[in-house]
């Protein structure tokens, strides 16, 4: 059985995919399966996505009517993974060839539910990275409570929303899903309250900033993160009193 289960919801992305699909063949760490789930795309994507699997099968692709939220495609690929840990990825984006290792030995170093990764956003462009998350100042040897970790989301993102999530994390977070871009913003942080430890590591990721994305249009992100923090208001009581059922050691922590 492989140790990790990547996740990448695929769509019009006929530019991007080869390269982020082969910075997976060309990671150091090989224990892996890949689930590409394909919603109706009209380009060549679904059949770059099915030659990598017809030459590699750690690749796995499913295809199915255009959905137009990657949330909904994730809970899709989430639910034929095979292994206990979950990355998630973006099929524009594309991974230093050291990540799966670093962040696997990570938990193993820590015995952490979650490893957060550095987010490199860089212009499609010009190539050059524009802001990292969390920056290079940050303490990546520092472990963290999911509670402690999601007041680092509050306000603006001072750490990422990626990384290896353990899938327990996961199973109440299908209840909470919406039907609109970027709920995930909400749900990741649910997901985070449920890990009793959070472990970091600087490995690259490297997240294309491009106008074809569906999830990185300004305009759209900007408005499903407005919905997310709502929802982030309306919820918190009943939040923290399903991880404090869970989890005895989260004892109070207060939302201002």
């Amino acid at each position: 059985m492989p140790k990790i289960s990547i996740i990448i919801p695929v769509f019009n992305v006929e530019k991007y995919l080869d390269n982020c699909l082969n910075s997976l063949k060309n990671q150091t760490f090989s224990d892996w399966e890949c689930i590409l789930v394909d919603d109706g795309s009209t380009d060549k994507s679904l059949e770059i996505a099915t030659a990598f699997a017809n030459t590699d099968n750690r690749f796995k692709v499913f295809s199915q009517k255009h959905s137009g939220n990657p949330q909904t495609v994730r809970d899709f690929a989430r639910l034929r993974t095979t292994t206990d840990w979950i990355f998630s990825v973006d099929s524009d984006d594309y991974l230093a060839s050291d990540c799966l290792e670093k962040l696997i030995n990570r938990q193993i170093e820590t015995k952490a539910d979650v490893v957060l990764l550095q987010l490199n956003l860089f212009d499609n462009k010009t190539q050059d990275v524009l802001l990292k998350i969390p920056n290079d100042a940050f303490d990546f040897n520092q472990l963290l409570s999911g509670a402690d970790a999601v007041k680092l989301t509050i306000g603006e993102w001072q750490i990422s929303n990626n990384g290896l999530f353990r899938k327990t994390l996961y199973k109440s977070q299908k209840k909470h899903s919406k039907n609109f871009l970027n709920f995930d913003e909400y749900t990741q942080r649910v997901v985070l309250l449920g890990a009793k430890t959070v472990a970091f590591s600087d490995v690259g990721y490297f997240y294309r900033q491009h106008p074809e994305s569906l999830t990185k249009r300004t305009p759209q992100k900007h408005f499903s993160s407005i919905l997310s923090r709502k929802f982030l208001k309306i919820f918190p009581a009943r939040v923290i009193l399903w991880v404090a059922r869970i989890h005895t050691s989260l004892k109070r922590f207060t939302f201002l």
